[in-house]
């Protein structure tokens, strides 16, 4: 009843507000469109904040990174279920998870940082952590062919960038 329609009148005066698509949309009769776009506009929304959150724990682990392998495992842990498209964070929880003597949950996590990698340089980390892992678990053909992708990688980021000194150091 009146608790719904006053619900309804806010809604609608919030999102008048605003303005932008969804309010144009529904104004102009394209009640569907406008539902979309309100729905696509608050998707976003919510990526930002989980992506910020994300960024918090990240904060968090690198502060612990040093001095407690355990609680910074945790915090990576918390910012991957946030936003598991950051390579970096897989990369370190490698790295965590390999200083903890967890080689299954290393292997993991650098599987899930070449999955996530975008950028070369990215990639030929994740890849050079790989082989560390496997290097560790004793497989040793597998982590010959992960150092040698990452240093094909490697070797042609400094060809194509000669004056990068971060390339040239990798």
């Amino acid at each position: 009843g009146a608790e719904a329609s006053a619900a309804l009148n806010q809604a609608a005066g919030s999102v008048a507000q605003r303005g932008g698509e969804p309010a144009r949309l529904i104004a102009a009769g394209q009640i569907e469109a406008g539902f979309a776009a309100l729905r696509a506009q608050i998707e976003a929304e919510e990526q930002v904040t989980r992506r910020s959150r994300a960024e918090r724990w990240r904060e968090l682990g690198a502060l612990t990174y040093p001095v407690d392998v355990t609680r910074s495992i945790e915090a990576y842990e918390r910012a991957v279920a946030l936003d598991p498209s950051d390579v970096w964070t897989h990369i370190f929880l490698c790295r965590l998870h390999l200083l903890a003597g967890s080689t299954a949950m290393a292997r993991e996590a650098a599987r899930a940082a070449i999955s996530s990698a975008i950028e070369r340089r990215d990639r030929m980390c994740a890849l050079n952590d790989f082989g560390s892992v496997v290097v560790s678990q004793g497989d040793l053909p597998a982590a010959r062919k992960a150092f040698e992708d990452g240093l094909a990688i490697a070797k042609d980021l400094t060809t194509h960038g000669p004056d990068n000194a971060e390339w040239k150091r990798d």
